[in-house]
């Protein structure tokens, strides 16, 4: 088997030829362990396919990605940590321990980790570990040494001046961010700058029904991103039912603005589960032939609640 073939390799690593007796003084300090059902600390030294070579008491030994102290969702996202936890000291249990062919594994799901001191507009170093279309999701363990373990946030990629500065990011890469508290879902939520972060729920809730300065910042798949009062991050959604009757024209509009222009919107309200505010692009201010439109359309509470979605129920935008 793969595996077995892999601890015959680690055996030849670390037994060189006339240490036989350091070998087996190392061995029966584990097998000590064992027996005594004692945490044993090992340091992470390489990384394969699916877990981490690591070093306990001098011997090379395996930890599967099932089996570290904390979780992802992918090999892809330990792969991408690998350079930051290398070396690092953690502790676990050995549940295979086996002498022809050697044979080490350890299961490091045990309390090891100190409590996260984490705080509000506090600027921390994270890794990014993974990447999706609308931003990023950062570990902020790293900036603790791995000592309180894994903190993933959420950094939204209208965070960013430009869609080619979002694009640059690496998976691995270590990158700067100011720290902005939980969502209702409990989700990290992280930024760039401590003005534009520091904002809370209600503080967008005021600016409800009110006329804003938004500045677009770029367009996803027909939803336009923008930042209004540079400070909350925004989206506009372009469908028949906000602009009945011209909405094919506000959207070659809208596609045709260019990075940092600015607009005047009516504020719809926020969603709470990303985070943004709801914008609705004024009539007044398209240029837009709209007499045989009507223009000032009141926004169902049906769209509303479409648009504005609660925060136990998944997004749904299909229907726009």
């Amino acid at each position: 088997m793969v595996l077995d073939s892999f601890f015959q390799d680690i055996k030849r690593i670390m037994q060189p030829a006339g240490n036989q007796e350091w070998f087996e003084t190392q061995l029966a300090e584990i097998e000590r362990h064992i027996e005594e059902d004692k945490n044993l600390p090992f340091f992470v030294h390489d990384i394969r396919e699916n877990g981490f070579l690591v070093k306990v008491f001098g011997l090379y030994a395996y930890v599967s990605f099932r089996y570290m102290p904390w979780k992802y969702t992918s090999a892809e996202q330990w792969h991408a940590v690998f350079q930051a936890i290398k070396g690092k000291v953690f502790f676990g249990k050995i549940f295979k321990l086996a002498k022809d062919p050697l044979s080490i594994q350890i299961n490091a799901e045990i309390p090891q980790f100190r409590k996260f001191e984490i705080f509000e507009n506090e600027e921390y170093k994270g890794i990014v570990v993974k990447k999706l279309k609308y931003g990023l999701f950062v570990d902020l363990g790293a900036h603790f040494e791995w000592k309180s373990g894994s903190l993933v946030g959420i950094l939204h990629k209208s965070q960013f001046d430009t869609i080619e500065a979002f694009d640059a990011i690496e998976l691995g890469q270590e990158i700067e961010i100011v720290y902005n508290g939980q969502d209702p879902r409990g989700n990290h939520l992280l930024g760039f700058d401590i003005e534009q972060t520091n904002w809370t729920p209600d503080d967008v809730e005021k600016l409800a029904g009110k006329i804003v300065t938004a500045r677009f910042m770029h367009n996803e798949n027909e939803i336009f991103e923008f930042l209004v009062e540079d400070k909350y991050p925004a989206i506009m959604h372009v469908n028949k039912y906000l602009y009945p009757g011209f909405h094919q024209q506000v959207r070659r509009t809208a596609q045709q603005l260019k990075p940092k222009q600015e607009i005047n919107a009516e504020v719809l309200g926020i969603d709470l589960n990303d985070r943004l505010v709801v914008l609705k692009w004024l009539p007044n201010s398209l240029n837009i032939d709209t007499e045989t439109t009507e223009l000032n359309t009141v926004v169902s509470s049906k769209l509303l609640d479409k648009l504005l979605v609660s925060n136990t129920e998944p997004k749904d935008y299909t229907d726009f």
